[in-house]
């Protein structure tokens, strides 16, 4: 099974169909988005959710691509936590441990890639099969909360639950060893899984592309900062294949800019700064020794936090000349 990135064009019927009734609506979202799902209101609720708390929508697959489960995640880099917020599986394929197997990817991104030290959630007490998934994948509870949650005539309580990074944040000072490692084994997946993210464009003129400045910071096997590059005032770094991967509120935020000389299917980042777009940066791909952004789990749509924005060059040969992978590795230093 794979974890890649929700795409709402692709993704959001089937979604629709698992809903279900209101009951399980409620259970695995507690009402957050409207029911039924809407399209263009689930796309508004999910790119809020980005914009505020670096949330990640994502879809579980089969080996053959079917769809197998949605989950979303957001990450604290201060407290260095994660927070794993929505889990809904297939019906079809429930009681097979496909939530489990989703569960356990994200939070094996979280701890080995993003370096963080736990990933909670909270589950209603009433969804036995749901706390059974989440310990399963290593969760125990941890507390919760008091103030019930009104399904009708029934009162559901939030049970807070917790996963520790154990064994790898117990290593001390061998942990960012492991976490080279880690990396570098992501960036072999991510190239498995992707190749090139970059695509062909030799009418584009790359001395007047904003992410040449990037250039002299790309060494293979080694490190940079993107507030080295980018020192302005920004907090998220989103990164994206094209324009039609973004959000619409990120779509109409682009559209506003006018941007000039780029098609719509050229990878990009966005600087955002308190929810406003700040900086559109338009990435030739794998031309020219430039580089092309992949997280820890292959996926070419990410987002990350300022401190977070710390990335492992690996120089990837193509043809006469090659491109750099870069790929998340931790909090600043």
């Amino acid at each position: 099974m794979r974890l890649r990135p929700f795409q709402p064009g692709e993704d959001f019927d089937a979604l629709a169909r698992w809903d279900g009734d209101r009951r399980t609506h409620a259970l695995w979202c507690a009402n957050r988005f409207a029911y039924p799902l809407s399209r263009e209101a689930f796309e508004i609720a999910l790119a809020d959710s980005a914009r505020k708390w670096g949330a990640g929508a994502y879809m579980l697959t089969l080996d053959g691509g079917e769809p197998a489960a949605f989950v979303c995640f957001s990450a604290d880099a201060r407290k260095r936590e994660g927070f794993l917020t929505f889990l809904l599986v297939n019906p079809a394929l429930r009681g097979q441990g496909v939530g489990t197997e989703a569960v356990r990817q994200l939070t094996r991104h979280a701890f080995e890639i993003m370096g963080l030290r736990a990933v909670r959630l909270n589950v209603f007490d009433v969804n036995a099969p749901a706390r059974r998934c989440y310990e399963k994948a290593g969760f125990a509870e941890c507390g919760g909360e008091e103030e019930p949650f009104l399904f009708e005539d029934e009162r559901w309580r939030r049970v807070a639950m917790r996963c520790e990074a154990k064994g790898l944040r117990r290593l001390g000072r061998a942990a960012p060893l492991l976490g080279i490692a880690a990396s570098a084994l992501a960036a072999v997946l991510a190239v498995t899984l992707l190749g090139s993210t970059g695509l062909d464009h030799p009418d584009v003129d790359p001395a007047r592309i904003k992410s040449g400045a990037m250039l002299s910071h790309l060494r293979d096997g080694r490190y940079f900062n993107l507030t080295d590059v980018y020192p302005g005032p920004w907090d998220t770094a989103e990164f994206a294949p094209s324009w039609h991967a973004l959000g619409r509120f990120a779509q109409l935020r682009l559209f506003a800019r006018e941007e000039r000389g780029v098609r719509e299917d050229m990878p990009l980042m966005l600087l955002w700064h308190e929810n406003e777009l700040v900086e559109a940066c338009f990435l030739p791909g794998g031309e020219d020794g430039y580089p092309c952004f992949a997280d820890g789990m292959g996926q070419d749509s990410f987002s990350l936090t300022r401190e977070q924005a710390r990335f492992l060059c690996t120089f990837v040969p193509r043809g006469h000349g090659g491109y750099y992978l870069c790929t998340p590795a931790g909090e600043q230093v």
